[in-house]
């Protein structure tokens, strides 16, 4: 469903794609009711990141897109727009998914 998703968006589209994916997961991880609790420029750690919860967060979004998410990616994209810009821009360059269920996006015309 996601790389269908993905594959008939735009990149803008995309990029909110994984936007809305990464506030869902940092939301259950931190216990809140909804992803509206967690805004696109929040800092990850000031919202209450440990390292353990950044690996999980790294975790999820490997499984869910294929693609082996570094393990330092939420350090070095500290927020939540800033790590979906992260993820568009490694799948749109075109790095192979991890398994045959992973993601791959291309260039809209």
């Amino acid at each position: 469903l996601l790389r269908q998703r993905l594959s008939a968006a735009t990149a803008q589209e995309q990029e909110g794609i994984f936007l809305e994916l990464i506030r869902a997961h940092a939301a259950d991880l931190l216990g809140h009711e909804s992803p509206e609790a967690i805004h696109p420029q929040d800092n990850f750690i000031e919202l209450g990141f440990s390292s353990f919860t950044a690996l999980e967060m790294n975790k999820r979004l490997t499984a869910v897109t294929g693609y082996q998410v570094p393990a330092i990616a939420v350090y070095e994209h500290p927020t939540p727009a800033a790590l979906a810009h992260y993820l568009r821009m490694e799948l749109a360059e075109g790095n192979e998914p991890d398994s045959a269920d992973g993601v791959r996006l291309t260039e809209q015309s």
